[in-house]
């Protein structure tokens, strides 16, 4: 089963994100995906995480005023993280001689990054 993306790429739908990072209420999901020619790509959802009157976790995209610069951190944070990634396959793929290194990362425990940028596998 795949899912359709922004870009109209397909990928393997999976449940897990590449990372989470959480700054507050405020949560970005990175996920991997698969593009043309089989070539990996990343995506960002921001979410605010709240409880209703029942007590039940639910997820927000709207946020308000005191939340825009906590989001523009995460968010930046998030581009780092994605940024430092790719960085890493290009530098691994000279090392394997051009080669791709691997397939998505499907699969894989998410990593969670928390307000102290500290790095988590989740089970």
């Amino acid at each position: 089963m795949s899912t359709q993306h922004e870009t109209g790429a397909t990928a393997p739908t999976t449940n897990r994100p590449w990372a989470e990072l959480k700054s507050g209420a405020l949560k970005a999901v990175i996920w991997e995906n698969q593009g043309d020619q089989n070539r990996p790509f990343f995506s960002t959802s921001l979410v605010r995480l709240y409880q209703d009157a029942e007590k039940r976790w639910k997820e927000s995209h709207s946020l308000g005023r005191d939340e825009l610069l906590r989001a523009a951190n995460l968010l930046t944070r998030a581009f780092e993280q994605i940024e430092a990634e790719e960085r890493r396959r290009r530098e691994a793929s000279r090392a394997n001689g051009g080669q791709a290194e691997g397939s998505p990362t499907n699969g894989h425990p998410a990593r969670v990054l928390n307000g102290e940028d500290s790095l988590e596998n989740r089970a």
